[in-house]
């Protein structure tokens, strides 16, 4: 297949608004993800996370020859299929090439959602979510609600943990907390495998200039 020339950009197929508005914010920081700046186009699957795990070589079709590479992000928590994130990565990714993507594609997917990337030792997670007491007194505060065990490094279920955080703060859960907190968290300390592989993958893709 024939890309046309100087569509060298990346199409990235996002299953809902926090999602999108995350990778919004990360695309945004070259520098932070040290790699070359580059042009992206962010789209919505409309059948959200079940419809980028069966739909996605369907959905980005269209857009083979304008982009260099594309990118499908979802969670696993929710998409339809209970097996692990990288055998479910795995059939995205195969699907891609059948399609026509070859190996310009790849699928990431977060488990079990995206809410685990929260929950950092970041001042913005403390500023995105209303928390004004410091970390310490979140995790303990969590930890009573008995939903943060306080051996753990993260909350067993990010998302309830967020949604009770917001209660108490009587701030609105939108998908511009997700962005806040991508927009202003150090990318150097993030351990998790889904973030891990998107960063990678765009070092590959978007070398960073020596």
């Amino acid at each position: 297949m024939t890309v046309e020339p100087g569509a060298d950009g990346l199409v990235a197929l996002a299953a809902d608004r926090d999602i999108e508005e995350t990778l919004a914010e990360l695309f945004a920081r070259p520098e932070a993800l040290r790699v070359t700046p580059f042009r992206y186009e962010i789209r919505r699957h409309p059948g959200r996370d079940p419809g980028c795990r069966v739909g996605a070589a369907d959905f980005l079709r269209p857009f083979r020859d304008r982009f260099g590479h594309a990118l499908v992000v979802f969670d696993r928590y929710g998409c339809g299929d209970p097996g692990p994130r990288e055998d479910i990565e795995a059939r995205v990714e195969h699907e891609l090439r059948q399609s026509g993507w070859e190996d310009r594609g790849r699928a990431v997917v977060i488990d079990p959602e995206l809410e685990a990337w929260v929950w950092s030792d970041s001042p913005a997670v403390l500023s995105a979510l209303g928390w004004t007491q410091g970390h310490q007194a979140l995790r303990s505060w969590l930890a009573a609600e008995q939903l943060w065990d306080p051996g753990s490094a993260k909350p067993d279920d990010p998302k309830a943990a967020m949604l009770r955080c917001l209660q108490k703060t009587r701030r609105r859960r939108s998908a511009r907390i997700f962005g806040q907190i991508a927009a202003g968290t150090s990318l150097r300390g993030c351990r998790d495998p889904a973030f891990r592989k998107i960063r990678t993958v765009l070092r590959e893709w978007y070398p960073a200039s020596s």
